[in-house]
Order: structure tokens, then C-alpha cells, then sequence
């Protein structure tokens, strides 16, 4: 769950998803761990998330459209998808809390 902060931390400030795409989105990044990528289906996070197949289609097409995720197919299984998480999410940086742990530092 590598990226797992960094990505909590752009959905507290930049609010792109309502709340039910952020508890899918979660989920899938949770899935992703220290890679950046899974291949859970689609079937696997409807279960998991506690929502019908065709709403994951649905929250995954947004996460697509808005920038979030790259789909790729898995060179083994055509059949399967494998979601990416994008890369300036990976990328991404809390300033504040390097600024803050900077303050920090001189008031000792």
C-alpha cells in the first residue's frame, strides 16, 4: 500500500469523486499495494465493494476519464484487464506536510 497515502491525501484536497467512486477507488488502489497495478476483476470488486458489476464498469470508465487509472490488457489472459494507477498520482507529493516537518525541526 505504497501509494496508498499519497492518494488519500489528493482525494482530501483535490475532491474528484464523489463518495461511492472514492470507496471503489480505494478499494482498487488497495488491491494495487507496492506496484501501482492489479488485475482484480471486476466481479472480485463488486464483491469486495458491495456493489453490482455494472456500477464498477461505471466508477471505473470515470476513474479512466478523469486521469486516475490507465487500462491495459494482461499479455497472458487478453480477457483480463490490468488497472494502473497514473502516474502523477504516483508522483504525488504532500507539500504541507513537508513544510510542516520542516517547521518542526527548527523549534527544537
Amino acid at each position: 500500500m505504497r501509494y496508498y497515502s499519497r492518494v488519500m491525501h489528493y482525494l482530501r484536497k483535490e475532491k474528484p469523486l464523489t463518495s461511492y467512486e472514492r470507496g471503489v477507488f480505494i478499494t482498487l488502489v488497495i488491491r494495487m499495494g507496492n506496484n501501482a497495478y492489479t488485475d482484480v476483476s471486476q466481479e472480485d470488486l463488486a464483491i469486495e465493494v458491495g456493489i453490482s458489476e455494472r456500477q464498477i464498469r461505471q466508477h471505473i470508465a470515470n476513474f479512466k476519464t478523469k486521469g486516475l487509472i490507465k487500462i491495459s490488457k494482461d499479455p497472458k489472459d487478453n480477457r483480463k484487464n490490468i488497472y494502473h494507477l497514473a502516474s502523477f498520482l504516483i508522483d504525488y507529493k504532500k507539500r504541507k506536510t513537508t513544510s510542516q516537518s520542516s517547521l518542526s525541526s527548527f523549534s527544537h
